[in-house]
């Protein structure tokens, strides 16, 4: 182990923690069902924390031989940090698939309110004409 072992080793567990908190604050962020315009900073900036953890977390990798985790802890965190990182992933997935069918729906009543309002054209003629039955 390096120099300072069991204090390397309590180190990491803290930082993996660390980062569990992270990744279910960002859970909890994108599941608050605020929109993305009053949530994006905070989640941004819980993005960049999550970054720097993980760059402590390479620095201080040990050889595989050197890291004792005989009680699985650690496992158990790698494993809680998976799955809420593919919670955060289907969740922002929903999120983009939402924002795409609003757009869709945005898009079709524009050509709608076009075809027969002729909003986009200069002149004042329509186009299209309902037939009176």
């Amino acid at each position: 182990m390096g120099r300072n072992g069991v204090s390397d080793q309590a180190g990491r567990r803290e930082l993996y923690e660390e980062l569990l908190a992270c990744t279910n604050a960002q859970y909890e962020l994108i599941s608050s069902g605020d929109s993305w315009e009053h949530i994006a900073d905070h989640f941004l900036q819980l993005s960049a924390r999550w970054d720097e953890i993980r760059a402590q977390i390479d620095r201080l990798r040990p050889e595989p031989e050197e890291l004792n985790d005989s009680d699985g802890y650690l496992q158990d965190l790698i494993r809680r940090i998976a799955i809420g990182l593919r919670e955060v992933d289907n969740k922002l997935q929903q999120s983009v698939g939402e924002a795409g069918t609003g757009l869709k729906t945005v898009k079709d009543q524009q050509k709608l309110m076009n075809a027969y309002y002729g909003m986009d054209r200069r002149g004042s003629h329509a186009y299209y004409f309902d037939e009176k039955k």
